[in-house]
């Protein structure tokens, strides 16, 4: 559809849309907006019934610590700004690692933390679990219910 085909007030709210579009992209409403609401723990227990034990016990861990999840789909469960994160996600699946040693991971966790262009390249070094996301300047960091890491101290 061309410009020229829409009705003068069809073409203004086009407009208006793509200005608060491009508003929200600019100000702090830009990424992932978290939600507020808690999902019941009926359906929490209903979802992870059929997931396999380790996800099962990573459930009970979080939810434990932090309360009825946020948001649940059948193969995750997400908190929003629990605690010290600002997300966490618990997966049906588990995720296989091998640093520094074998492991799977069933819980991510993630942080905001500005790192100066300058510094990003020793933070690839640190450890296989703590990750640099530059596109969008934050590092992302997976952590087990079961396993503490931690960066190796400089």
């Amino acid at each position: 559809m061309e410009p020229g085909d829409m009705e003068p007030g069809d073409r203004l709210k086009t407009v208006a849309i793509g200005a608060m579009s491009a508003a929200k992209t600019a100000g702090q409403q830009a990424g992932e907006q978290p939600t507020s609401t808690i999902v019941d723990m009926q359906t929490v227990d209903t979802i992870v019934a059929s997931w396999p034990t380790m996800s099962q016990a990573g459930v009970k861990e979080i939810v434990g610590k932090y309360g009825p999840p946020n948001e649940a789909t059948d193969s995750r469960l997400i908190w929003f700004n629990n605690g010290p994160w600002k997300r966490t996600i618990c997966y049906r699946d588990e995720v296989p690692h091998h640093f520094p040693n074998p492991h799977s991971d069933v819980v991510e966790s993630f942080i905001d933390y500005r790192v100066p262009p300058e510094n990003s390249a020793s933070w690839h070094t640190s450890t296989a679990a703590l990750s640099w996301s530059a596109p969008k300047a934050k590092c992302r960091r997976a952590v087990t219910w079961r396993l503490l890491i931690s960066s190796p101290s400089t």
